[in-house]
This record gives C-alpha cells, sequence and structure tokens, in this order.
C-alpha cells in the first residue's frame, strides 16, 4: 500500500469514521478532502477507498458501508442506505484459462432518487 492510500486510510477510514467524531464535522472533513456530499447523515465506521463519491440531499448512510469506489460512486436525493452495505466499482476482465482473473477494471455506479437499499446489499 503506497503512503497515500495509508494516510487516506489513517484520516477517513480510522479517524473521521469514529464514532466519537460528531457527524456535522466528519461530512466537513470529506467535504475538504474532495468528497461531494450534500447530506450530514453519514453514521460512523463508513469506509471509502477514494474520494470519488457524490452523495444527495437528505441521502442516510448507516453504520459500515463500504465503498471500493475505484471508479464514480453517485447516490442520489433523499436515498435511505442500510448497515453493511457495499458498493464496489472494481472487476477484472477474463483472463486466459490458468488465471481467470485478468486486468482490473472500475465501472461507475449511479443510484437514483429517492432509493432504499437495505442492509447488507451489495451493489
Amino acid at each position: 500500500m503506497r503512503l497515500k492510500n495509508k494516510v487516506w486510510d489513517i484520516i477517513v477510514n480510522l479517524l473521521l469514521s469514529s464514532v466519537i467524531v460528531p457527524k456535522k464535522i466528519r461530512v466537513y472533513c470529506y467535504r475538504i478532502l474532495g468528497m461531494r456530499i450534500n447530506t450530514f447523515s453519514i453514521s460512523p465506521q463508513c469506509h471509502f477507498k477514494t474520494n470519488k463519491i457524490r452523495i444527495g440531499v437528505g441521502t442516510y448512510l448507516n453504520y459500515r458501508c463500504f465503498f471500493d469506489n475505484k471508479a464514480d460512486v453517485e447516490i442520489g436525493d433523499h436515498c435511505a442506505i442500510g448497515m453493511n452495505t457495499l458498493f464496489t466499482t472494481a472487476n477484472h476482465e477474463f483472463g486466459p484459462p490458468e488465471k481467470r482473473a485478468g486486468n482490473v477494471i472500475a465501472n461507475k455506479i449511479s443510484v437514483g432518487n429517492g432509493c432504499w437499499i437495505g442492509a447488507g446489499a451489495i451493489i
């Protein structure tokens, strides 16, 4: 893991995601780090791989949502995201028989306005 990734992980996924950080402080810091977040309803222990995220007005992220966001993740306005939801933009191309998991590819995720995603979902 590169130093930049380690620093991001410590700041975003250890310090800012802590239960002792107030939601408004958490969101202000996320915004400073380049995340486009338009809600203050982000619960503790959410994990963000990068700042490639946009979260709409009135959207609620419950505890322990995980964003493997190598590509953009956009969540619309007034959505409810259940705890332990995984958003993964990473995948692999099909490789040859001796190594089926080929090169890593990333695809954008878009969740429309007003969506409800239940706990433990994988997107």
